[in-house]
């Protein structure tokens, strides 16, 4: 739009409903940067009671970000009926060609913050996830060295005797 046509009512609901929307998608992407971070140093500290704690708010999360979805969707359209420039898909790149330089602004930067975060996210979740893997394989590691190379664990006899020695060491000492 030309700065000369002012925005009509339904627009400049749409524009301040999608800030609002932006805002909250935002504020979704720094809660799932925390919670990975949180995810990392539980895992570090062998802390059970936060991971239980993580588990239960990551459930929650879920159904936030499908109410944010739903909102999106509704936002989406609203966008496509007050800007009929949009089409049918409807993008933050293609609302600018119909805004106003001001709006336009504001929307382009919100863009940025918003790709930015989105670019963090996947970074630290790229991170967790190798940390995870590390974890896993070093605990397959560890269970090889403990159940040896056949997989299986020592089994006592009727009498309670095994056939590994007890007082033996799992690591050799010797220098």
């Amino acid at each position: 739009m030309n700065t000369d046509n002012p925005y009509t009512q339904l627009q400049q609901a749409v524009m301040e409903e999608l800030e609002v929307f932006l805002d909250a998608r935002q504020a979704e992407l720094l809660q799932m940067l925390e919670r990975l971070g949180e995810l990392r140093a539980a895992v570090i500290k062998r802390d059970e009671p936060t991971l239980t704690r993580l588990l239960e708010q990551v459930q929650q999360d879920a159904e936030e970000r499908r109410r944010l979805d739903t909102a999106q969707r509704h936002i989406e359209r609203q966008l496509a009926e007050a800007f009929g420039g949009l089409g049918g898909c409807v993008t933050l790149s293609a609302l600018c060609a119909c805004l106003d330089e001001r709006h336009c602004a504001v929307v382009q930067q919100k863009q940025q913050q918003m790709l930015e975060l989105v670019h963090r996210v996947r970074h630290e979740a790229e991170m967790t996830e190798l940390m995870l893997r590390e974890c896993a394989r070093c605990n397959r590691l560890l269970l090889s060295a403990i159940l040896g190379p056949n997989q299986q664990s020592v089994t006592c006899g009727p009498q309670g005797q095994g056939q590994w020695d007890v007082h033996r060491g799992l690591v050799s000492m010797k220098l």
